[in-house]
């Protein structure tokens, strides 16, 4: 590790990131015309976004430059294959780390690893389990679709908010940070689906402020952790719905039942579109 990147970790730890993150959280939302034209025109232009992907072209047309970044995309932007036993990205990010548990941990970066327990926290619904789990990790950087989807089709069975730290999720701060992912703030989403339960970790970051799921809204940042039942409702989506957004850029992490066919094409530092298969499953049944 260089210098620079040791000074990059030692920085974060001394900066008051929740103040940075509240900033930055109102910075985004201002509605005054020319500042917030200026910061979106600047983005598109320094990250060449491709506009004509977006359901919204203009990029003046965006109310606020959150919206701009949480912006939706045209229908059928991202092909998905309706083969259920297909397991699909969940976001437009960069592939760093997928394969099954060993020992319950999860490989985090080289000789770095994580438990996964310690990721989803101890609140979950009382029925799931998790057996034979692999996992995959997509790290969204700045510019990429920050709306993230469901790699399977499932009904929600939970959501545990859990608070913790906001550190940048980048590779220099994965390969720097040990349990990164358990220390930072993160919404678990746990879901049944035809191929086994399986959950959806949002892993919040330096500068998101708030995550939010499409049946919750924005989940509010609290000091204590916080568990949401959803047993009893029929909250059912289809592979690829859209389950949430980040508000800036961040990492999800998914944990499947089932030791998962991961595509021997895949390879750490490969982009990823959502929608695109990462593995298959021979164990498909009926969600309940």
């Amino acid at each position: 590790m260089t210098i620079g990147q040791r000074l990059f970790i030692l920085l974060q730890h001394c900066l008051p990131k929740r103040l940075i993150g509240r900033c930055v959280y109102s910075a985004v939302r201002w509605r005054f015309a020319p500042f917030k034209n200026w910061l979106i025109l600047r983005f598109v232009r320094h990250y060449g976004i491709d506009m004509t992907e977006a359901a919204e072209s203009n990029p003046r047309a965006y109310p606020t430059f959150n919206a701009f970044f949480t912006r939706a995309l045209k229908p059928g932007a991202r092909p998905v294959d309706s083969d259920a036993s297909q397991v699909i990205a969940p976001a437009d990010g960069t592939l760093t780390q997928w394969g099954s548990l060993e020992g319950g941990r999860i490989v985090q970066a080289k000789g770095l690893d994580y438990s996964a327990d310690e990721l989803l926290g101890e609140a979950r619904p009382a029925h799931v389990r998790l057996t034979d789990p692999s996992y995959a990790t997509v790290y969204l950087a700045p510019y990429n679709y920050h709306r993230v989807h469901i790699p399977m089709a499932g009904r929600l069975r939970g959501l545990n908010y859990i608070p913790g730290e906001c550190y940048s999720v980048n590779a220099t701060t994965a390969q720097g940070i040990p349990d990164l992912f358990p220390r930072n703030e993160r919404i678990v989403c746990w879901f049944t689906g035809q191929q086994g339960d399986f959950a959806v970790v949002l892993v919040g970051a330096f500068n998101v402020a708030t995550m939010s799921t499409v049946w919750a809204g924005e989940v509010e940042a609290q000091g204590r952790s916080k568990y949401w039942s959803y047993d009893e409702q029929e909250l059912v989506f289809a592979k690829a719905d859209e389950i949430g957004h980040f508000n800036l850029g961040s990492t999800v992490v998914m944990v499947c039942s089932g030791a998962l066919r991961w595509l021997p094409s895949l390879h750490s530092g490969m982009t990823t579109w959502m929608g695109m298969t990462l593995a298959r499953s021979a164990n498909v049944r009926t969600a309940g």
